[in-house]
């Protein structure tokens, strides 16, 4: 057992937390290498894919002047971009009270937030599954670039 994972089983009996495995089959938190509060980094870690989500979604939702958020925006109808805009909402919490945490420096609240995303997670990865599918399969397709997608090639 490394210390990492030492380290991680005292604060799991301490705050309640997932089993090691379970957090880092999802999160990957074997790879923090230093910490200083391993809470706060492990914080940090579960926090990641919550942007990366985000920075997918975003275009999307709200379309730029860039051919791909154009194209993939296009790809949705209203109904499926409301689904989408409730997970946005989902992602944009979890992301703004990590911000909150940063600066708060409370443990208890770290672990709090670690067991939050973990639970919810799974939810949202299953509910965002087949959007990320449709996205992937668009570009299979062949799109018609025309005045519609604002190209003056």
């Amino acid at each position: 057992m490394s210390d990492l994972q030492k380290d991680y089983e005292d604060l799991k009996q301490q705050y309640q937390l997932p089993a090691f495995t379970e957090l880092d089959e999802e999160f990957e938190i074997k790879c923090i290498e230093e910490y200083d509060n391993l809470l706060r980094e492990i914080r940090n870690v579960v926090a990641e894919p919550l942007q990366l989500v985000l920075d997918v979604l975003d275009p999307i939702l709200h379309p730029e002047a860039s051919m791909a958020s154009m194209i993939e925006a296009s790809i949705f109808n209203d109904a499926e971009k409301n689904e989408l805009f409730s997970l946005y909402k989902k992602l944009m919490y979890l992301k703004r009270r990590a911000i909150t945490l940063k600066i708060m420096n409370d443990d208890a609240a770290d672990a709090e937030f670690i067991k939050e995303v973990n639970s919810q997670m799974r939810e949202i990865k299953r509910d965002l599954h087949p959007f990320l599918v449709k996205l992937e399969e668009s570009w299979t397709k062949d799109h018609e670039v025309d005045e519609k997608l604002g190209y003056y090639g």
